[in-house]
């Protein structure tokens, strides 16, 4: 895995990835170690926890990145993980690709399965406490 990372220009940069856990390497977070220092706390094959801490304000956050599977029955093992992970932690960033949405208004097509999706993330989502930041440009930058 190293050996792919030092042919692309992250050579300076840390990467942490989620390949113990998948063997398509669905994740990559890349950081600078001159402005975080970045704590893998849990990988699993649909997100990596992190505790990062930002050298020039000396604060910490949690957060987690997320690459949900494309089954529903899959991103259950997800939604509840990350309901457990919303209990352990106070400053938390949960952000990537979830592969499901929370409203008609975030997808160009409106079908049942999309429906299903949204009626098993609502709630998890409300029960994590989040907020849902407002997309500023374009939505849909990405058809299937």
């Amino acid at each position: 895995m190293q050996k792919r990372y030092k042919k692309t220009s992250f050579c300076r940069y840390v990467v942490i990835d989620n390949y113990c856990c998948h063997d398509n390497d669905r994740i990559w977070v890349v950081c600078n170690p001159s402005t975080v220092y970045v704590i893998p706390i849990h990988k699993d094959a649909q997100y990596v926890h992190c505790l990062i801490k930002h050298y020039a304000t000396n604060k910490e956050f949690h957060s987690t990145f997320v690459y949900g599977y494309n089954s529903a029955v899959q991103r259950m093992l997800l939604w509840d993980s990350l309901v457990l992970l919303s209990n352990q932690v106070t400053t938390w960033i949960v952000l990537g690709e979830f592969n499901a949405t929370r409203d008609n208004d975030e997808q160009l097509s409106k079908n049942l399965a999309n429906e299903v999706d949204m009626k098993d993330f609502n709630p998890c989502f409300l029960q994590m406490g989040l907020d849902d930041f407002k997309s500023l440009a374009c939505k849909f930058t990405l058809t299937n």
